[in-house]
């Protein structure tokens, strides 16, 4: 196969599997969070958070609606599991709940996710999300580099490999 009709082949294979996550992702409802007045605080009485996430995502796609439920969930050990290995070694565990200290994640739109930016095995998204806290309720926009750490033939494992806001 020449060079040319192998790039073109690729790149076609790439955006049906991005169409696909989207398809996917929007066939499946994130549960709601608790209630808007209920307040959870982090679980950093856990000093070891899971090693692994307890449902590994297929797409980059999938990866957002679990970790943004799980946030929801105020289960921030779940969240923080779906961290790639390079950021859970600059960010403890620790340091990551406390951010979350009196606020929480109330929701986020799912229809507000946009590729800003893609690799090989790595895209980033752009996503709207609402915390609330002490000061009030806030609506913010993260955009969240996914990498496939798992990469090549087999089962994919996206993970979050940098937030960026």
């Amino acid at each position: 196969m020449p060079r040319r009709t192998t790039v073109v082949f690729v790149t076609v294979c790439v955006m049906a599997a991005l169409a696909a996550g989207i398809y996917l992702s929007r066939k499946t409802p994130v549960p709601a969070g608790p209630p808007a007045g209920s307040s959870t605080p982090p679980a950093s009485s856990s000093p070891n958070p899971p090693a692994a996430p307890k449902i590994k995502a297929t797409d980059p796609y999938q990866l957002v609606a679990l970790y943004f439920t799980s946030l929801q969930k105020g289960d921030f050990a779940g969240a923080y599991a779906y961290l790639g290995p390079d950021l859970q070694k600059t960010l403890s565990y620790q340091a990551y709940a406390a951010g979350f200290q009196g606020s929480r994640v109330t929701a986020y739109d799912s229809s507000s996710l946009r590729i800003v930016g893609a690799g090989n095995i790595s895209l980033f998204l752009r996503v709207t999300y609402t915390v609330s806290g002490p000061a009030g309720t806030a609506t913010r926009t993260a955009t969240l580099g996914c990498l496939n750490i798992a990469p090549g033939p087999g089962k994919p494992d996206w993970r979050i490999e940098s937030i960026g806001q």
